[in-house]
């Protein structure tokens, strides 16, 4: 086993990239009873993903997805779709969850979300 220890900003960089790709990935999937609801509650942070987030092929079918936090923070509308999301999240039923792939995909999606969204503190 190997142990690699980094910089606390660094291993959070990288796990916020990991969890941008899960998110994606969540975002994509075809629309299930309950997945309507959780698109529509993360619009505002689909649209920070959308805007922000690269893809870079690499040999051999490999691929390596990013988001670029400096051009996020100094776009004028990062601090709106923060704040807009957030909203949605606080006024959001997680009652209205009727089944568990959207139940996963929104505590997924919610948890990348403040992941993302703590980065500018």
């Amino acid at each position: 086993m190997i142990i690699m220890f980094m910089p606390i900003r660094d291993r959070l960089q990288a796990d916020l990239i990991a969890f941008t790709i899960l998110a994606l990935t969540i975002l994509a999937l075809p629309a299930a009873a309950g997945a309507d609801i959780v698109a529509e509650t993360f619009e505002p942070y689909a649209d920070l993903l959308a805007e922000f987030v690269s893809e870079h092929d690499l040999p051999e079918d490999g691929l390596v997805t990013s988001f670029n936090y400096r051009a996020a923070l100094e776009h004028a509308e990062t601090s709106d779709r923060l704040t807009k999301q957030r909203q949605r999240l606080a006024e959001f039923d997680p009652d209205m969850l009727t089944d568990r792939d959207s139940a996963n995909a929104f505590w997924l999606n919610a948890y990348n979300f403040f992941m993302i969204a703590h980065i500018p503190h």
